[in-house]
């Protein structure tokens, strides 16, 4: 087994990460050396993503969360599977319940590090919600990552996007799914890790 590595997501109902009410989370552990190796099909990472939905009233209402306008006119111009994801259910959790679901998913895999999409957001929010909920942060600091930082520093100098969609994922991806948000990270990542690995492989001859 090679280094581990965490990802999650949040969907929200706002921009601040220091106040926006929580939708749902995603998370999963992934084998940073099966992606050099190319080993993870699209589908086996959306089985190893883990998925929580909150109670956003409850967040409103219990903890000063605040949900912006604009985020809300957002919401309204996407896709109706989009839209879907928003609707309260009996099953949504109480945003206390999000840390311990965070710190499992670390201490049971001994994680090397902990990746984001934009370390100025989601990280914020973990840090906005153990605040209003009294709790600690579920995984040490200096494990923090961030995927387009990471990106960018492999595909320096070669004009790749952050957001590109590897030829493998065409038409799989779900739009505004945390589950699918993290499942196109891990395969972005892992083209990128393959190729890198294929170019240090090859004879100089």
């Amino acid at each position: 087994m090679g280094k581990l590595a965490l990802f999650y997501d949040f969907e929200t109902m706002s921009q601040d990460p220091e106040t926006a009410p929580v939708v749902s989370v995603a998370a999963g552990v992934y084998d940073m050396d099966e992606m050099e190796t190319a080993s993870y099909s699209y589908e086996s990472v959306l089985d190893k993503t883990q998925f929580m939905k909150f109670d956003v009233r409850e967040q409103v209402e219990e903890y000063g969360r605040v949900i912006d306008p604009e985020t809300i006119k957002w919401w309204g111009e996407q896709s109706k599977e989009a839209q879907e994801t928003l609707k309260p259910l009996p099953t949504d959790k109480n945003i206390e319940e999000l840390i311990p679901f965070l710190k499992k998913l670390h201490a049971d895999k001994n994680i090397d590090y902990v990746f984001t999409r934009n370390n100025t957001f989601d990280p914020v929010i973990v840090q906005s919600i153990v605040r209003v909920t009294k709790q600690k942060i579920p995984y040490p600091w200096w494990a923090i990552r961030d995927v387009k930082s990471f990106i960018f520093g492999l595909t320096y100098g070669h004009n790749i996007k952050d957001s590109f969609i590897p030829p493998d994922v065409e038409g799989l991806y779900v739009k505004h799914d945390p589950r699918h948000d993290i499942a196109l990270d891990v395969m972005r990542l892992q083209t990128i890790l393959h190729a890198k690995s294929d170019c240090s492989q090859e004879d100089p001859d």
